[in-house]
């Protein structure tokens, strides 16, 4: 599968994002547009449009334009005159990742009272690198957005459900969404009996997770918003909670399993405010560098809470 990256391409030292050339700037910046506009009763074709190049990124590989960040404008205008007036690296910078490094020093970091959730150890990883980034991501995160900001940004990621899939005759169905949305009326909390904390096994709700009725691999996809430039392979707390996922019991049975890195935002356009896919990355969390790495620092995050690991159905 395509657009799947290897551990070893994560970063410890986040501070080092090179100049892109404009060569490879327009590369990075090729690829569909996905952009849900904020009417969706007067722009129905434009929801249709942007609903079914987000089912291509998704399923078929297809790769995705950045539409949120704007480069500058001519050689005087940098960094500090990027998106909505914020200072940030450039696009397509990639974390130059040593596992040995972070190891340590998560070991030196590691939590008194971890969470027994997936993004309990999210959360942790993050505060292993957040300070080499600066503080923008933190604010970002810890922002307080509109409710319908909010309800839009969910129900762009969740416009490929199980109505969309039928009406296209995709052989995919979303077999659990954990996207909070207004109307759904119970979250399902899955438990991981091989990842226990505090003796007692992680409860977690991925954001979506979808199922091939005719190969029967499972995608499990980790939604994320930011203004914050992307990194083309994404950030290691991101990979942490979806390993955390692919031990579902589940899960674990699937013949194959790939786990989904999304990134969204918002820009405007003609005056309105758009939510845009910014990132679609994929990696098979059974790979094993990946999945020795992730073990090892839950097994970190928990104190040395971890079970054998439970056999997984291969692929034939």
């Amino acid at each position: 599968m395509g657009n799947i990256a290897d551990v070893s391409y994560m970063a410890i030292d986040f501070s080092q994002f090179s100049r892109l050339t404009n060569t490879a700037l327009v590369k990075l910046r090729s690829g569909l547009e996905v952009d849900f506009p904020p009417n969706v009763y007067f722009e129905r074709d434009s929801l249709k449009t942007a609903a079914d190049r987000r089912a291509a990124v998704l399923f078929n590989d297809e790769k995705v334009a950045d539409t949120v960040y704007r480069p500058p404008k001519s050689e005087e205008e940098t960094d500090e005159e990027l998106l909505y007036g914020r200072k940030k690296p450039e696009l397509g910078a990639v974390f130059d990742f040593k596992p040995s490094a972070f190891l340590k020093k998560a070991r030196e970091c590691a939590p008194e009272e971890p969470q027994p959730t997936a993004s309990g150890l999210a959360a942790w990883v993050y505060s292993l690198y957040s300070s080499a980034l600066g503080d923008d991501d933190d604010k970002e995160r810890g922002k307080k957005l509109e409710q319908e900001v909010f309800d839009r940004r969910l129900r762009a990621a969740g416009c490929t459900d199980n109505a969309y899939l039928k009406n296209v005759g995709s052989p995919w169905r979303l077999i659990h969404n954990g996207l909070h949305l207004q109307d759904q009326k119970e979250i399902i909390c899955y438990q991981v009996p091989s990842l226990l904390i505090g003796g007692k096994p992680m409860r977690v709700s991925p954001d979506l997770v979808y199922r091939n009725r005719e190969s029967g691999e499972v995608f499990i996809v980790e939604i994320k918003n930011t203004w914050m430039n992307v990194p083309s392979n994404l950030w290691p707390n991101i990979w942490a909670q979806l390993w955390v996922y692919a031990q579902i019991p589940e899960v674990l049975a699937a013949p194959k399993v790939t786990v989904v890195g999304e990134v969204w935002g918002e820009r405007f356009s003609r005056k309105q405010k758009m939510v845009s896919l910014r990132a679609c990355v994929k990696r098979d969390p059974r790979q094993p560098k990946f999945d020795r790495f992730f073990r090892e620092l839950f097994k970190i995050y928990s104190g040395g809470s971890l079970s054998p690991r439970l056999p997984y159905r291969r692929q034939r």
